[in-house]
């Protein structure tokens, strides 16, 4: 190759380069140009952390400009002597490992304002391997640090007020398993919380099966609907309000469960109604044993009065015959009001015999058909249960008979997958609540006696059909 020919290859090579050069130093200042306007800079430092190189971003980050912090060392806008102290063990490892990533600092901006950095960065080395220095980025976190912390603050906030609050809440997933739960649940549960996140519901309720069969969340879950529901956990009765939660597409998301121990207010309520029946039969007794002996004295006096009497005497003889018709209209009126207020006496112990004979009386009173009958399989409940389905299925009867204009009523009783289950149908014109609150009344005292024996009671409507009560037991109940 002659020397002409080693020029021109040599200018080759050198143009080259230059387009090299050229497009490296072009990549550079996009590089630079893009981080100007972000709240991240490139930070180059030489083997004594001394600062070599700025991005414009170290101005709006830090608040200075590149030529005033050109030439300190990193440590000069670190925060206080613990930063630098740990910038100190840092640095040696990084002089070894050739890396540091995502390493958090504190950084003090020219205003005196505090903020939270990442720093993540390549350790440079010589052609001998020895340490020059290292090039990296800075990424301002103070945005998210605070939004963090604020996010922190309302959450540990929410938990205190859930925390103090007498009822239980639980977070549960769409599969119902816990997400969340406040301190009493555990006490309700008496689980510890940290064994019960993550678990199924049916892993830590203490209930038996039955309450699964009546318990709101899976109904939640299959309806995507508020449910509500009572219920008994072992020596515990709970009012268990669920309430689904959907995501911006109308997509079940979570479920809300509160839990409400209403143990001490059912046994209030038990000892007052008991007071109350108590009271009932004390006053009953009294107007059977003192009143209704008085009037049965006259109606017996009057009427022998009026067999020995003289007809003819038709003055005498028509007052007499009134005051024994009178008396006698006085003693069914007081018999019908010793049936409202002592129906029965004490607990039930034949509930069959005790609705038999109701229904005949029924029947006979207001000329209607009033039937009852169970299946063979159906074993009826016996003392406190059974007297009050027979407070219930009067109180059902008894508002058929005045509110529906009905020919017949039936109780019947059935069983159905562990569930007792007692039905008191009517074909009158069904229920109303324009006409009036006598019958609602009825309804919530039918809802409060099936809540205090552990039932739920239904109201099946049909307008001109009918209408129905369905009371539903858990055979494990009885």
């Amino acid at each position: 190759m002659n020397k002409a020919d080693t020029i021109n290859k040599l200018q080759e090579e050198l143009l080259l380069i230059k387009n090299a050069y050229n497009e490296l130093h072009g990549k550079e200042q996009r590089k630079m140009l893009a981080l100007d306007d972000v709240p991240v800079f490139e930070l180059t430092i030489d083997k004594e952390a001394y600062i070599t190189k700025l991005s414009k971003g170290f101005e709006m980050v830090m608040g200075y400009t590149a030529e005033e912090f050109t030439g300190k060392n990193f440590m000069d806008f670190l925060a206080d002597n613990d930063e630098v102290e740990g910038h100190l063990k840092c640095f040696e490892r990084f002089k070894q490992s050739g890396y540091t990533s995502k390493r958090r600092w504190r950084l003090l901006k020219k205003s005196g304002e505090i903020i939270d950095v990442l720093h993540s960065a390549r350790a440079v080395y010589d052609d001998n391997g020895n340490f020059s220095g290292g090039v990296g980025f800075v990424l301002d976190i103070s945005d998210t640090v605070h939004a963090n912390k604020a996010l922190m603050q309302s959450e540990n906030e929410k938990r205190v007020i859930l925390d103090v609050m007498s009822d239980g809440v639980i977070y549960f997933d769409t599969s119902m398993r816990v997400i969340w739960a406040n301190k009493v649940i555990s006490e309700v549960m008496e689980i510890p919380l940290g064994r019960m996140k993550g678990k199924r519901c049916s892993d830590f309720c203490p209930g038996s099966p039955a309450v699964c069969d009546v318990c709101s969340l899976p109904k939640s879950v299959a309806t995507k609907r508020k449910q509500t529901a009572e219920v008994v956990m072992v020596d515990k009765t709970l009012i268990i309000h669920v309430n689904p939660v959907f995501n911006d597409k109308n997509e079940l998301n979570a479920l809300v469960m509160v839990l409400s121990d209403i143990t001490e207010r059912k046994l209030l309520e038990k000892q007052i109604l008991e007071m109350t029946n108590n009271e009932r039969r004390s006053i009953g007794h009294d107007l059977h044993d003192g009143l209704g002996q008085m009037l049965t004295a006259i109606s017996m006096m009057s009427s022998s009065l009026l067999e020995i009497m003289d007809s003819e005497r038709e003055k005498e003889y028509g007052i007499v015959k009134k005051i024994v018709r009178y008396t006698a209209d006085t003693q069914k009126l007081m018999r019908n009001i010793l049936d409202g207020l002592c129906p029965v006496l004490g607990d039930i112990s034949d509930l069959g015999d005790a609705l038999t004979c109701m229904s005949a009386r029924i029947s006979s009173v207001y000329s209607i058909n009033c039937t009852f009958g169970y299946d063979g399989r159906v074993h009826l409940p016996k003392g406190n249960i059974a007297t009050h389905l027979y407070l219930i299925a009067q109180e059902a009867v008894n508002n058929a008979v005045k509110h529906s204009g009905c020919r017949s009523v039936s109780i019947i009783f059935s069983k159905k997958k562990g569930m007792l289950i007692m039905t008191i149908s009517d074909d009158g014109c069904g229920f109303d609540p324009s006409r009036g609150t006598d019958s609602g009344y009825g309804m919530r005292i039918i809802k409060y006696r099936s809540s205090i024996i552990g039932a739920t009671a239904e109201f099946l409507n049909t307008d001109g059909k009918g209408f129905s009560v369905v009371v539903s037991l858990h055979t494990k109940i009885r």
